[in-house]
């Protein structure tokens, strides 16, 4: 179900006035220079609308990703800690082995 927001019932009703003034002017009613400014103050406050509608949609956008690049960074994180811990055992491990070869190659 797609929910109505407020910023879509006043993009409707932005246009809807621009359509009522054109056809207010095509009866003859108000004159040519106040056509000309209310269409574009209401076509104006539309196209600012779309764009504010468009940036909340970006950065919402954004937010997730950043979320999600966030998870990622600490679970790699966790498998660097992991891996550490592995080389260190290794280290050790290695250690101990050249210990014992140069016991056994004194001897």
């Amino acid at each position: 179900m797609i929910k109505i927001k407020i910023e879509d019932i006043v993009f409707w009703l932005l246009v809807l006035a621009v359509i009522g003034i054109i056809i207010w002017k095509l009866f003859g009613s108000p004159t040519d220079l106040a056509i000309i400014i209310s269409v574009a103050s209401i076509l104006t406050g539309a196209e600012l609308l779309m764009w504010r509608i468009v940036w909340k949609n970006y950065y919402e956008l954004d937010k997730k990703a950043e979320v999600g690049f966030s998870k990622v960074k600490s679970e790699i994180s966790l498998l660097k800690n992991d891996m550490n811990h592995h080389l260190n055992n290794m280290n050790k491990r290695l250690d101990n082995i050249e210990t014992l070869i140069k016991k056994i190659k004194w001897k």
